[in-house]
């Protein structure tokens, strides 16, 4: 019994699949859609979101308070020290908060990616093409999208939420001006020691 219950369910959710594609819906795997959960979660507790906001409130309350006790310059110049860092601070989270209002869109954009094009993502999301690449790499650096790579040469971006990865024949090229050995990938590279374009 509970064998026919499991070809009943994997049936009807074949066929759901088989009806979103056939609609232009992308429905995850499973195994996708746990990966899109797990980078979620992951954004949510290493988001410092209002975290600059916060310290320099306390640095501006800090020096505030110095300054209300001030007894000599030296105080007072410290006070403002640390009112200027505060506001800094401050400012530098003011002038993050459109990029964290963009960042959760990034997730669903990659998984539901056919080939990791970041001019397609940038697409989708309404994004400048070097917004979208800035953020990636936010994300990236941070530990939020782990095992993802950019490819600023060809304008994609290989990431486990894909799900395939964008394989390309590695040739050996020996440089005809330095006669060093350098790996290539795709049409061209520059000679990692001299700068001289190989093909």
């Amino acid at each position: 019994m509970l064998d026919d219950l499991k070809n009943k369910v994997t049936e009807v959710t074949g066929n759901m699949k088989d009806l979103g594609g056939a609609l232009g819906f992308n429905l995850f795997s499973k195994e996708k859609a746990d990966m899109l959960l797990e980078v979620q979660k992951k954004y949510e507790s290493r988001n410092l979101k209002g975290a600059f906001a916060i310290v320099g409130s306390l640095i501006i309350f800090w020096g505030l308070s110095v300054l209300a006790i001030a007894i000599n310059w030296i105080t007072i110049l410290i006070s403002i020290v640390f009112t200027i860092v505060g506001l800094v601070l401050i400012i530098i989270e003011l002038t993050r908060m459109p990029m964290y209002k963009r960042l959760p869109n990034y997730f669903a954009c990659i998984a539901d990616s056919k080939n990791g094009s970041l001019d397609a993502i940038s697409a989708s999301l309404g994004y400048p093409y070097e917004v979208v690449v800035s953020d990636i790499e936010f994300l990236i650096n941070r530990g939020i999208l782990e095992k993802t790579y950019i490819n600023h040469s060809r304008r994609l971006i290989t990431s486990p939420l894909i799900g395939e990865v964008i394989l390309q024949e590695v040739r050996r090229v020996l440089c005809p001006n330095c006669g060093a050995t350098n790996e290539v990938i795709g049409q061209t590279k520059e000679c990692d020691f001299c700068g001289t374009v190989l093909q």
